[in-house]
């Protein structure tokens, strides 16, 4: 049984408060440019010192089978529009259920199948700018009005394990590196609004992830990850990389940040539980520890 639950901060540690009270402390960085980007190299210690707060319990959803509308077995996961309704994408069973911000059911949003209006399997909602309801529905998007109802499909020739809604009903999201391409590589990319053009806004290489003939994908594989700021904005990072682009809807680069880091290392306890009991894809090869490579 799974709870769904939302919390808020409640508290603020002191320390942050006197900071803020006796004035911005000075900030230790510095601003470069490098190739006409802004980049702000960000210093090891915290500006405000150690950020620390409660939490307390505001909202929750779910963990009662009685309750079948909000019972979610299985992963689910979790969107909030401007207006505070709530959308729970339940795995196990395969909806999308809309509730209000008290945490009444509103209604579910589409339904499985493979005609117009339903989806493969229920994968995270996004919000549109006219707070349309995009729902990844395997190799589509299933698009509902924000009254639930059944607007369009919109198929994606590409496969992107992460995306977001991008301006003009684009796309922006990443590649999965495949031993087929001879020269594995994770990508970020932008797709238009028909689902077939697309361009790489960024890419990255790492050799510790990659094999002449496997790739395997575990606890510590390096990945690209984004996320929305604004309307006309987003940031992305590399997991390997202590970097983060901060860009526009078009992916162009308005500034980067970077922060004063040291590597931790993996143990050999790690790697070994990792190769036990970590590895949740592999492509290609025989051997369970051929592509098994740590950053």
């Amino acid at each position: 049984k799974l709870a769904l639950a939302l919390v808020v901060a409640a508290s603020f540690c002191a320390g942050l408060l006197l900071a803020v009270q006796a004035g911005k402390p000075a900030w230790k960085g510095t601003v470069l440019t490098e190739d006409g980007i802004k980049v702000v190299k960000n210093p090891v210690e915290p500006l405000y010192g150690e950020f620390v707060f409660d939490l307390k319990e505001d909202l929750r959803l779910g963990g009662d089978p009685e309750k079948e509308v909000s019972y979610f077995p299985r992963r689910p996961s979790l969107t909030v529009d401007a207006a505070g309704n709530l959308y729970v994408t339940d795995r196990g069973n395969n909806r999308v259920q809309m509730f209000d911000k008290t945490g009444a059911f509103v209604r579910t949003v589409g339904r499985q199948g493979q005609g117009p209006g339903e989806y493969m399997f229920a994968g995270y909602v996004h919000i549109g700018a006219d707070r349309d309801i995009w729902v990844e529905g395997g190799p589509q998007w299933v698009v509902f009005s924000k009254d639930g109802l059944f607007l369009k499909n919109v198929f994606v020739s590409k496969s992107m394990p992460q995306k977001m809604l991008g301006p003009g009903g684009s796309f922006i999201g990443t590649t999965q590196p495949s031993p087929a391409q001879g020269d594995p590589k994770l990508e970020l990319i932008k797709v238009e609004p028909d689902g077939k053009t697309f361009r790489t806004i960024a890419e990255f290489r790492n050799e510790l992830n990659q094999a002449k003939d496997a790739i395997a994908f575990h606890y510590y594989s390096t990945w690209i990850n984004l996320a929305p700021v604004s309307a006309d904005s987003f940031v992305y990072g590399f997991s390997g990389e202590y970097r983060i682009w901060y860009a526009d809807t078009e992916g162009r680069t308005l500034f980067v940040m970077t922060k004063t880091e040291k590597p931790q290392g993996i143990s050999a306890e790690e790697k070994d539980e990792t190769r036990k009991n970590g590895l949740y894809a592999r492509m290609g090869g025989n051997s369970r520890d051929e592509g098994v490579f740590f950053p």
